[in-house]
């Protein structure tokens, strides 16, 4: 499962513009989550270990830009 996850991401990663590459970048960079974020990846990734599914890249480029532009 890990290694789905981990290619899934992988093609999402190889797909995004430069910009997007950026945004992403700059929050990992952070020293700590947001407790917002922190909850938006838990349900998330409790919704992938119940269904298996991952959100599509549209939606992860809405979450991540709706996050940063706070």
């Amino acid at each position: 499962m890990e290694n789905s996850l981990r290619k899934e991401l992988h093609e999402m990663i190889d797909n995004f513009s430069e910009e997007k590459l950026q945004e992403v970048y700059e929050l990992l960079q952070e020293d700590e989550l947001s407790d917002e974020m922190k909850m938006i990846l838990d349900g998330e990734y409790e919704d992938y270990q119940k269904t298996g599914n991952v959100i599509r890249k549209e939606d992860v480029d809405k979450v991540i830009h709706s996050i940063l532009s706070k």
